[in-house]
């Protein structure tokens, strides 16, 4: 409903459940490229930079720490098939970068750029998820103490609205470019007001309820301001009204930021992850060690496309996707190691059934220590 830009969910987007989205910069891209003025592009070092900030944002939030909840309901052999599957997507789009790179078809190079991003996000979401379902559900690890809030939700929820409204400040936006942000903007917003209802459910302390609750109804009330704009700017777009769109952009993200600010103050609040015995733990720093390597691997390759596409270089970008093609093959190599291991039921998360007892004798898991020497050590929830 272009009269209501935050009446309906944007549900082309994709992600590992409903509730958590992964493609919001190649929705805001795409738009971006084809909603604005016939000689306006897109910016190829601001594209880079969005699609570089994505991947480290993921890495950062579940490849350096331990989940103590789960991402979404896929269980551990469905977030295997995911990696095998998005794997080969990316190695697939990296042939595209690359050859139009080649051919100077910058816009669709960016375009297949935010697609990568999308993949690895995807990529990054399986592996701590399926780490994650081990220590859950396999009986000689020691279960995790969930927190009361998904900092992961959070954290890319940030980042997609910090890039959503980012889309008001380019001087060319037409209705369509208004219409694909608030639609990043209604999904994350969405998300927070969960993460913060729920929460307040979890919480035992009652000031702690009536914060979260407080925390919710205030996301609300700071976006129906930007609503208000938006709405004004998609039935006549003007410098005016796009820069009202900036203007009520702001209370939106500094009440997010205050959420975020406050689950990050209460120690409370934070969970515990599982404890896992070596023998086990080897498996899953395997599966981490790659996936860092991967997201390496994928920022050394953007810059490479950045020097290409901005400096006109002679940047080695087909070395760049090579190396990273080679982690991508490693990732996969790690997860088939932890699968025919039998590490974990095919439960999905949460439920109580009895598990399968693994077997006592476990095929050597993957060496990833050449790709990624000692990101392994980082994880505190393995036991040495």
């Amino acid at each position: 409903d272009w009269a209501d830009p935050f009446g309906t969910r944007a549900d082309k987007m994709a992600g590992l459940d409903q509730a958590r989205r992964s493609d919001f910069l190649a929705m805001l891209l795409e738009t971006t490229k084809t909603g604005l003025a016939d000689n306006t592009t897109l910016d190829p070092a601001i594209a880079c930079n969005d699609t570089r900030r994505v991947i480290q944002m993921a890495s950062e939030a579940l490849l350096l720490r331990e989940r103590d909840r789960p991402l979404s309901q896929q269980p551990f052999s469905g977030c295997c098939d995911t990696i095998i599957a998005k794997s080969k997507s990316v190695s697939v789009v990296l042939g595209h970068i690359q050859s139009e790179i080649s051919a100077k078809q910058t816009q669709l190079a960016l375009l297949h750029l935010a697609d990568m991003a999308e993949g690895m996000l995807v990529l990054t979401e399986a592996a701590a998820q399926a780490v994650y379902l081990v220590g859950a559900l396999n009986p000689q690890c020691t279960r995790a103490k969930p927190s009361v809030i998904d900092h992961y939700a959070l954290a890319r929820g940030r980042l997609a609205l910090q890039l959503a409204t980012d889309v008001f400040l380019q001087a060319a936006i037409g209705p369509a470019n208004v219409m694909a942000a608030s639609a990043v903007i209604a999904t994350h917003l969405e998300v927070f007001r969960d993460e913060c209802a729920g929460a307040g459910e979890q919480c035992t302390d009652a000031g702690a309820k009536v914060q979260f609750k407080a925390c919710a109804k205030a996301l609300s009330a700071a976006t129906a301001m930007l609503v208000a704009a938006i709405k004004e700017f998609v039935r006549s777009p003007s410098p005016t009204n796009r820069a009202k769109c900036v203007l009520f952009a702001k209370p939106m993200l500094e009440t997010v930021d205050a959420v975020m600010s406050y689950v990050h103050c209460d120690e409370s609040f934070t969970g515990t992850p599982a404890v896992i015995p070596k023998q086990i733990g080897d498996y899953l720093k395997a599966i981490q060690a790659a996936a860092l390597s991967a997201v390496s691997a994928a920022g050394l390759f953007i810059s490479s496309c950045k020097g290409a596409l901005c400096e006109d270089g002679q940047s080695p970008v087909g070395r760049y996707a090579t190396a990273l093609d080679q982690t991508l093959e490693g990732l996969v190599r790690a997860v088939r190691a932890a699968r025919e291991a039998g590490l974990a039921s095919d439960e999905e998360p949460g439920r109580d059934s009895a598990v399968d007892e693994p077997s006592t004798t476990l095929p050597k898991p993957v060496d990833t220590a050449a790709a990624a020497a000692g990101p392994g050590e980082q994880h505190a929830g393995l036991e040495d």
